[in-house]
């Protein structure tokens, strides 16, 4: 089962750290995107895309 990593990974979950773009889902592009456990490592995916690839809960 899929872990979520509440904290983002090594980064806070500031405003200003949510719309950078190195912190986009990697499947839409979304700037909502949080950290899974996947595997195949970590990767970045909003709850949509999370649940829609497998990994998250809808």
């Amino acid at each position: 089962m899929a872990e979520f990593d509440n904290n983002g990974g090594d980064q806070d979950s500031s405003t200003a750290q949510r719309h950078d773009p190195s912190n986009a889902c990697q499947s839409c592009g979304t700037p909502h995107a949080r950290t899974w456990s996947t595997s195949d490592g970590p990767a970045r995916l909003c709850p949509p895309c999370a649940a829609l690839h497998g990994v998250g809960c809808p």
